[in-house]
């Protein structure tokens, strides 16, 4: 985040949506003191504590009472580590496989993100899934820091390459949906990046010397 903030500016980072993995108090005390704003999923185990109380209580406890489908602002303020101060969001929905999921965010005081904002960082975790499993499978190259380094930038490039090509394709011919789900087939990135390969793959046949 140091780098990113030397690269493109605090000023310019609207709020910092980011997973369960970040949601700790080091980093959102961070965040607070270089005045960014964030949106940022906790864990249901973690021990907060309500502002004028002694005693911390894990927030599954605290959002006991949340039933399905309910949304809820703890209009406390509430405390992690360091008595770094926070805004608490909860909703309890149905999971993708049919479980119930908590969705804790914290958030700063004052700002009231829910998470509609939250699920915005969703577009990064399928740009991670297009460079790993579902496109260039960055990691089974065994490389050292700085190849690694040169070879992502080049898969970033790739990726806004066939990302855009997606786009483009379909303007004319929009991605089949799943009958038995309404959903789409495959994300915009690997629509762009199938056709990428079989463009490809199509121009080196052409090109092939022809058997004599």
């Amino acid at each position: 985040m140091e780098r990113v903030v030397s690269l493109v500016g605090r000023e310019r980072i609207g709020c910092l949506p980011a997973d369960r993995e970040f949601g700790n108090s080091d980093f959102i005390k961070w965040l607070q003191i270089n005045h960014i704003r964030y949106c940022l999923r906790l864990r249901e185990n973690l021990y907060l504590r309500k502002e004028g109380e002694r005693e911390g209580r894990k927030l599954r406890d605290v959002l006991a009472s949340l039933k399905l489908g309910e949304s809820v602002v703890l209009h406390d303020v509430w405390l992690m580590r360091k008595n770094t101060r926070v805004r608490i969001y909860a909703t309890r929905r149905m999971g993708r496989g049919g479980e119930e999921s908590l969705i804790i965010i914290a958030s700063p005081l004052g700002c009231y993100y829910t998470e509609t904002l939250y699920r915005k960082r969703w577009s990064l975790e399928t740009a991670f899934r297009g460079l790993k499993t579902a496109g260039f499978n960055m990691e089974d190259a065994h490389l050292n820091a700085t190849r690694f380094q040169n070879m992502l930038t080049l898969l970033m490039i790739a990726f806004a390459a066939a990302f855009i090509e997606g786009l483009v394709k379909i303007e004319s011919l929009p991605i089949p949906l799943m009958k038995n789900r309404n959903v789409q087939r495959m994300s915009i990135f690997r629509y762009g990046y199938v056709n990428l390969l079989h463009d490809l793959w199509a121009n080196v046949k052409n090109e092939a010397p022809k058997p004599t």
